[in-house]
């Protein structure tokens, strides 16, 4: 009989697989639409209150600092950088690299990781939530500069505070100062917060989907977007850590290291479609740089 990380091995590659063969089918992309309602509406937002409740209120906001001070400054440094490395090339495309090297899957991928690896997705989930709350504000930006679309800052607050992660977080600290902790059992929150971590496995289905309809390709925006995902990020992550993250340890620390390489978010390929970008710079990246993120994602964990 399998133990329950072997199970878990087999299910996230049974799959991977399934979203592979169906990802380019009609109903194989059905099948990713209703997952992903799944994963945003209610499996993370489980995962986020429980987390929010029981864990130390120093690490979660020492986490809130930290992953603030990464995302703006992985962000910042391709919005402003890029640009220039990538002047010849038309704004659709240059639009497309910033988006895909600034913006990393934060959710969908990392947390059934860090679920397999180290047995809980917590981090990974609080820093989904939190960096897609700060996607909200900046993809209007971006989009406002290469793409000429203008987004009110109506508009970009109701994005923020309609976000089912975001509602979960507010959720989780408004129960915990409630009492939640004492008055809700708190073997039925871990039972929940168990069944919400192996649901999100799920997610290699949506990863496999993606690398189906993205393919492979290299070219310079893609190589770009790839020295974004694999070094600059990473670097800034480990370069905060140094400075900000003496009171993060262990797995909330592995957290921070293994969502810095991570590729470009799949919802990057939807916006650049949505607003006239190259999506297919951003497919072609997700399909090489998502490989050598699981592939760095397990060394690290074998060496931890």
């Amino acid at each position: 009989m399998l133990g329950k990380p072997a199970a878990r091995i087999l299910a996230a590659s049974v799959l991977f697989l399934l979203g592979f063969l169906l990802g380019s089918r009609r109903a194989g992309a059905s099948v990713a639409s209703v997952l992903s309602k799944l994963l945003l509406y209610l499996v993370i937002p489980a995962i986020i209150i429980y987390k929010t409740m029981y864990s130390s209120v120093n690490i979660v906001a020492s986490y809130a600092v930290l992953v603030t001070a990464i995302f703006f400054a992985t962000v910042g440094t391709a919005y402003t950088l890029i640009p220039k490395i990538l002047g010849e090339y038309p704004g659709q495309v240059i639009g497309a690299a910033v988006l895909a090297a600034g913006i990393h899957n934060a959710g969908f991928l990392p947390i059934p990781l860090m679920l397999i690896l180290y047995g809980d997705a917590g981090p990974a989930a609080l820093y989904a939530t939190l960096s897609s709350s700060y996607a909200a504000i900046v993809v209007p930006i971006i989009i406002s500069r290469f793409a000429q679309e203008k987004r009110g800052t109506i508009h970009i607050a109701r994005s923020v505070l309609t976000y089912p992660p975001f509602i979960a977080l507010l959720l989780g600290v408004s129960l915990r100062l409630a009492g939640g902790p004492d008055l809700l059992s708190a073997s039925t929150m871990s039972d929940i917060y168990v069944l919400s971590a192996d649901a999100t496995l799920l997610s290699f289905y949506l990863v496999g989907a993606s690398l189906r309809q993205s393919g492979i390709g290299l070219d310079k925006p893609v190589t770009v977007i790839a020295l974004w995902r694999l070094v600059v990020e990473p670097t800034i992550a480990l370069t905060t850590l140094a400075l900000l993250g003496s009171g993060i340890k262990g797995l909330w620390r592995q957290g921070i290291v293994l969502e810095s390489f991570m590729p470009s978010a799949t919802m990057n390929i939807v916006v650049s479609m949505i607003y006239g970008l190259d999506y297919k710079t951003v497919a072609k990246s997700i399909g090489l740089v998502t490989p050598i993120s699981i592939t760095i994602a397990t060394i690290l964990a074998l060496d931890h």
